[in-house]
């Protein structure tokens, strides 16, 4: 399972950011999640942030459910394209950010535990900038070929290059 996030800063109705979460599964999409955050976020690191979080938790309500099934798979790889965002993951970044640190244990958790990989992925190439807000019609057909899952090949060499398998192991093999 491969994870995109990405959030927007604030909108003019209510102030609140919003979280775009894409879940691939064989390189196509099987789950999203596009809604507005619980808080205000201050900044767009903290908005990213606590998109970021909404994606974990995400990933652990997944996670046991494909365990369930048999499915397990031992590391997930999660792309978000602020690299301050994924930069607080891996450490507390201090006082300006202490909600979001506070929102983020669970994601150094899973880190610490060597469960997932959260990495960087340019704006342009993060298919949930469509889900977070508006894109031109270009991006837009060029991550629409990733929600299709026609380019299951693009997700795969993502994994690759970050040394991780996106395919699943059944608990019988």
């Amino acid at each position: 399972m491969v994870v995109f996030v990405d959030a927007s800063h604030g909108d003019a109705d209510g102030a609140k950011s919003r979280s775009a979460v894409i879940l691939t599964l064989a390189g196509a999409v099987f789950h999203w999640i596009c809604r507005k955050q619980s808080c205000v976020a201050r900044s767009s690191t903290v908005a990213e942030i606590f998109a970021v979080s909404d994606a974990f938790e995400e990933l652990e309500y997944l996670h046991g459910f494909f365990s369930e099934l048999g499915l397990n798979q031992d590391k997930y790889l999660v792309f978000n394209d602020n690299a301050t965002a994924v930069t607080s993951a891996y450490k507390s970044t201090g006082k300006r950010t202490k909600t979001a640190n506070i929102r983020y244990a669970q994601c150094r958790d899973w880190i610490e535990g060597d469960r997932a990989v959260l990495r960087r992925i340019g704006g342009a190439e993060n298919p949930a900038d469509a889900l977070s807000k508006a894109v031109t019609p270009a991006v837009h057909l060029r991550h629409r070929l990733v929600y299709m899952g026609t380019t299951p090949g693009a997700v795969q060499e993502l994994a690759n290059q970050w040394g991780l398998s996106t395919n699943h192991r059944t608990s019988n093999g």
